[in-house]
């Protein structure tokens, strides 16, 4: 496979099957072919393909380039030689290979969240970090980060009168409603886990390690969809001699 268009096919006939099948390196007046399978969705070879198609190839070929007509799918190439009274009769198979989509996926995830030291990765590699230095590139991404991804970095977010422990720890983001008609509404919620230990202890967040302040504060965004969630806070201290552990349990109904 090379791309979504196209697959890569070689092989190498020795003399001794080139003389079974009566395809001689020069002189043979033989149609040899490629016959390349669309298999997708099917157990073969216990099961037919979808369809096939036919390349003619040369005596002295030994491999070939195959645009296959769909993308998404699974083929098999197989080679073989047409009689004189046209029966066709293969030679060799390959292996099966799958191509992948020629476009970005129609599945998207309503929720999710990428902690706060990924997240600014993604923005830096952008750009969006050296926008005070001049730097330009699309300006259509400079204005979309600076409209939506900019303030979710900021942080900010005052928990309970103390700002030093909360904060944006992550990013949520929701599935944008498709413009079905004028008037519609939408609303989200998200959730912010916020702490402190001591500035040396070990802290995760369901298993997940937790990146501390130098202060020992931490804060971590999570979406919050329907159903329960539950979050289990632990934080062992360096020398392992104690542990804490908190369990959250939240849950959220939509009417």
């Amino acid at each position: 496979m090379r791309d979504p268009e196209w697959v890569f096919a070689y092989w190498e006939l020795n003399d001794e099957t080139r003389a079974r099948y009566g395809v001689p390196r020069s002189g043979q007046a033989k149609r040899l072919v490629l016959r390349v399978y669309n298999i997708t969705g099917r157990k073969w070879p216990e099961e037919n393909a979808q369809y096939f198609f036919d390349i003619d190839v040369g005596p002295y070929a030994n491999n070939w380039y195959i645009r296959v007509p769909e993308s998404d799918a699974e083929w098999v190439a197989e080679l073989g030689v047409f009689e004189d009274n046209g029966e066709y009769v293969p030679i060799v198979a390959s292996n099966a290979v799958r191509t992948p989509r020629n476009g970005m996926s129609s599945e998207t995830d309503e929720q999710w969240m990428v902690i706060e030291e990924t997240f600014r990765k993604i923005y830096e590699s952008s750009g969006g970090l050296r926008i005070r230095d001049g730097w330009r590139g699309s300006e259509e991404l400079w204005r979309h980060i600076q409209k939506h991804v900019a303030p979710a970095l900021a942080g900010g977010v005052q928990m309970g009168g103390s700002a030093g422990i909360a904060g944006s720890g992550g990013v949520a983001a929701v599935k944008v409603p498709s413009a079905q008609s004028a008037f519609w509404l939408q609303a989200e919620t998200e959730l912010i886990l916020y702490g402190a230990t001591e500035p040396t202890a070990r802290v995760t967040v369901n298993e997940e390690p937790v990146a501390l302040r130098p202060d020992g504060s931490f804060s971590l965004r999570y979406a919050l969809p329907d159903g329960t969630l539950i979050l289990t806070v632990k934080a062992v201290s360096a020398d392992g001699q104690h542990e804490r552990m908190i369990v959250k349990e939240i849950r959220k109904l939509t009417r």
